[in-house]
């Protein structure tokens, strides 16, 4: 139990001198302790009890909090913001990669090497070539407009028929090219028998003959033709 005047007395026979409380001799946060009839002090153990003719007497190990103390100054103001940046990421090596340092892909586009890349350009002044077919000329080739493999810095698609013997148009679809050459594939025992002679008939659209050098006969022969 608390007893005022035995800590009163306590006080008195420690004489303002401050101790500290250990080995056991707290109880549910509390100090325990027996005082004589002369005011002497003896701190008791946790479990013990006090001698005949002593006053058991009980205090909080913690003192009760204080009151608050007044608030300290303001501190200094911070940055409004920060510095923006980036985070570079830095990939070294890729099986597949939209974008790296070195990517097995980094070289090509849909499988095609950087080295196979056209770029399609028809108002280009540097001598790109806006234009290349191979036409397989033969008396069975079809006799209305037939999409064949080619190139046209349109990218639109290049159309081929035949008139009659020896003589084929062939139709860039949107390309602006007013310039075309044509050139006739023959084996070389034949390479000086027949030439191809192209002309332009409306946007787009070339008429290509190849003529017998010796009797000046339309033949069938494959050519080719390129739009610079």
């Amino acid at each position: 139990m608390n007893n005022a005047p035995g800590l009163l007395a306590l006080f008195i026979a420690l004489g303002g001198v401050s101790y500290a409380a250990s080995g056991g001799f707290t109880s549910g946060g509390k100090l325990q302790g027996c005082v004589s009839a002369k005011g002497t002090l003896r701190l008791l153990k946790s479990g013990k009890k006090c001698h005949r003719g002593q006053q058991k007497i009980v205090w909080n190990q913690t003192g009760q909090q204080g009151p608050r103390g007044p608030a300290g100054a303001s501190g200094a103001a911070g940055l409004s913001s920060g510095t923006s940046g980036t985070i570079p990421v830095k990939v070294a090596s890729a099986e597949s990669a939209l974008t790296a340092a070195t990517a097995t892909n980094a070289l090509s586009l849909g499988g095609v090497p950087a080295s196979e890349f056209t770029r399609r350009d028809c108002g280009s002044m540097t001598g790109q070539i806006k234009g290349f077919v191979t036409i397989p000329a033969s008396p069975t080739f079809p006799a209305t407009f037939t999409t064949v493999p080619a190139y046209s810095c349109s990218g639109e698609a290049v159309e081929a028929k035949r008139e009659g013997q020896g003589s084929y148009q062939v139709r860039f679809r949107g390309n602006p090219a007013t310039i075309a050459v044509a050139t006739v594939n023959e084996s070389p025992s034949d390479l000086e028998a027949a030439f191809a002679a192209v002309g332009l008939l409306s946007g787009g659209t070339w008429l290509v003959r190849v003529h017998n050098v010796e009797g000046n006969v339309d033949k069938d022969l494959p050519f080719s033709m390129i739009l610079p």
